[in-house]
């Protein structure tokens, strides 16, 4: 398992559910602001920040802490928050600056396209036309709209005419969300008179893969935050993508790993976690190898010796959370 594994699929299954619930939490507002203070109080492990990083950091990544989340439960202590620190190193990657080659024009076409027939889909286009053009803006792209025309067709026939009129015209990046009455199922006649909506998007930017999925919701679900819960996720998985999918650092090879065994409980994984990742800076990367009951075994990544980088880790504390074993060498 690879904290940076962050494949589209997988996302968007875990999408409708966003966080596993607390046992015995009643109060979803208090602890969606207990999750965005678990958010805001990871910007130290961050590492040092640009003023547009910042930027996104407080004003989409705290204001979206679920999404960067792996598990939170509650203890004696209150409720233990698992930050999900790589999927934010990743969300804060892409910018304009960071992938376009010199002399292109940052600009971003951006499609948005609500079923005409369809009042709720039209009352939402303000509000995720202003959610788009804010994303494209703080990573400093110019948003340029699709026109009419340009918006005739449906489906993934609208991703893929968009991405190629972007291409014609020289622009190096295009967003595109529709969404839509979701057709009956004729198989699923048990729910054929249940009102479902679905919402597609795909993101390109420069030379990166694409980024494209789609999310089938209930009547009373949000399309605007169905919208942008898909752009969040493509954006973290195009900056995983940046510059591979290691946690932080450039790292070298494999020098050493480390196995911590007798886990106590959950506090305790998430407290060896993130001293780990805390660690993962100045050329060394830390991947999470495996975990099962009371064991937690992470890779270190870098061009410093076993023995350098063994006698930085017993510094951490981690003996405090288990029983501490290395194991030296390059894949061992």
């Amino acid at each position: 398992m690879r904290f940076t594994d962050l494949g589209v699929v997988l996302l968007l299954m875990a999408a409708v559910s966003e966080v596993s619930a607390a046992p015995g939490a009643t109060d979803s507002v208090a602890i969606g602001l207990k999750l965005q203070e678990a958010v805001q109080g990871a910007l130290p492990q961050l590492g040092e920040l640009e003023p547009w990083q910042k930027r996104i950091f407080s004003e989409e990544a705290v204001p979206r802490a679920s999404r960067f989340v792996r598990d939170y439960r509650a203890s004696n202590a209150g409720l233990v928050v698992d930050v999900d620190l790589p999927s934010l190193r990743n969300y804060l990657k892409l910018h304009a600056a960071k992938v376009l080659k010199k002399g292109e024009f940052p600009k971003m076409l951006i499609g948005l396209k609500a079923e005409a027939g369809c009042p709720r889909c039209l009352e939402a286009l303000p509000e995720i036309r202003r959610m788009m053009k804010e994303r494209a803006e703080r990573r400093g792209f110019t948003p340029v709209w699709a026109s009419e025309r340009e918006l005739r067709f449906g489906g993934k026939a609208l991703a893929e005419h968009l991405a190629r009129l972007a291409a014609e015209q020289k622009i190096p990046a295009a967003l595109v969300v529709s969404w839509e009455k979701a057709p009956v199922d004729s198989v699923d006649t048990a729910h054929a008179d249940e009102l479902r909506y679905l919402v597609r998007s795909m993101l390109w930017v420069a030379e990166l893969p694409r980024s494209e999925g789609q999310l089938e919701i209930l009547a009373n679900d949000s399309l605007e935050r169905t919208a942008d819960r898909l752009v969040t996720d493509f954006l973290t998985e195009l900056g995983g993508k940046l510059d591979g999918t290691r946690l932080a650092g450039t790292g070298g090879k494999e020098k050493l790993r480390v196995e911590v065994t007798g886990l106590r409980n959950f506090p305790a994984y998430v407290e060896l976690k993130n001293r780990l990742l805390a660690f993962a800076r100045d050329g060394v990367a830390v991947e999470e190898k495996r975990v099962s009951k009371g064991r937690a075994v992470f890779a270190v990544f870098s061009e410093e010796s076993p023995e350098e980088l063994r006698k930085r880790i017993s510094g951490l504390g981690l003996d405090a959370m288990g029983k501490v074993t290395f194991i030296e060498g390059e894949n061992p």
